[in-house]
C-alpha cells in the first residue's frame, strides 16, 4: 500500500518501510542536479544519514526512494527542498 504524505512524497513497503521522492517538470539543469545527487546518495552508508534504496531515472518519472523513519524523514526532506 502506497500513501501519499504530501505532494510528490509517498510511504509505502519494500524490504521495509519506505519514502518515495517523486520529481516532475524539471528543466535539463535541474535533471543533472537530480542525476548527481542519486550519485552522491548511492555512495553514502552510514547509520545516522537515511539509507538510499534506489531511484528511478527513466523521463519524466524521476524518483527516489529511501529508508523511512523520523530522522531520516527530516533528512530528505531538507534534500528534497533543495533539490525542488
Amino acid at each position: 500500500m502506497i500513501i501519499e504524505l504530501r505532494r510528490g512524497c509517498f510511504s509505502g513497503r519494500w524490504h521495509g518501510d519506505v519514502l518515495i521522492h517523486t520529481y516532475d517538470n524539471q528543466s535539463d539543469a535541474e535533471v543533472m542536479e537530480f542525476l548527481r545527487d542519486v550519485a552522491n546518495l548511492s555512495r553514502i552508508r552510514h547509520e545516522s544519514v537515511c539509507l538510499f534504496m534506489g531511484a528511478c531515472l527513466q523521463r519524466p518519472d524521476y524518483a527516489i526512494v529511501t529508508r523511512f523513519g523520523p530522522l531520516y524523514l527530516v533528512i530528505i526532506i531538507i534534500i528534497i527542498t533543495r533539490i525542488i
